[in-house]
């Protein structure tokens, strides 16, 4: 009975949190401190042809992550 009755607890914790990361993306606030910056896939290629020339991109997905092979300006 006591694992019946967390399941609602933890998807009222789940709704807070995942409300709580929403305002926080859409406010521009670090989510955590591991994470100081988020692209968007047009942002990133803006961001990544600052740095240098862009050979070669893959995406990793269902990770949210890419892989990027650039030439940097000199």
């Amino acid at each position: 009975m006591k694992t019946f009755l967390r399941i609602p607890i933890k998807l009222i914790l789940l709704e807070f949190e995942m409300k709580k990361r929403k305002f926080k993306l859409k406010n521009r606030i670090p989510i955590d401190n591991l994470h100081f910056h988020y692209f968007t896939e047009n942002s990133i290629m803006d961001y990544l042809s600052k740095v240098g020339k862009l050979i070669d991109i893959k995406k990793c997905y269902g990770s949210n992550s890419i892989f990027a092979a650039i030439k940097p300006h000199i």
